[in-house]
């Protein structure tokens, strides 16, 4: 069979059946929530024209092997359709500069990724000293 040929079959089922498609679709996702969020966030690194030299099958075996955020610990909502909250995984590049390899990306949750942005994991460790330095200074007086 074709792409194409296939792609039409596909498209006529869930005309035919869009009950029955929307049930597929959705147990699809249940059972393949670290394949949809890794196809997705490479995706949108291409987008962002970032250099990618990973497969979303290595990224993919990465996202299952991750249970919990590589910087908090907490354990990550790999729940597919939730939407974006605090602990949603986000793949993370250790060193913004370079491109996305199995060496320099980690996966944590939203708000560690939030609050790093694009600082290297040595300015982040450095940015959150500080703070934490500022208010045990406070909490003393």
């Amino acid at each position: 069979w074709c792409h194409k040929c296939h792609s039409k079959r596909i498209k006529k089922f869930r005309e035919d059946n869009p009950k029955k498609a929307r049930e597929i679709s959705k147990r699809y996702c249940k059972n393949n929530s670290h394949r949809i969020w890794s196809t997705q966030t490479l995706n949108h690194h291409r987008k962002k024209e970032n250099i990618i030299n990973i497969t979303i099958s290595e990224l993919n075996k990465l996202a299952k092997q991750t249970i919990y955020c590589s910087i908090c610990e907490i354990p990550l909502d790999w729940k597919y359709g939730t939407g974006l909250n605090y602990n949603s995984p986000t793949l993370d590049r250790i060193n913004n500069k370079k491109t996305l390899t199995l060496n320099n990306i980690q996966i944590v949750c939203y708000r560690c990724n939030a609050t790093k942005r694009s600082r290297t994991m040595q300015e982040f460790i450095e940015y959150c000293t500080k703070i934490s330095n500022k208010f045990n200074q406070i909490q003393r007086i």
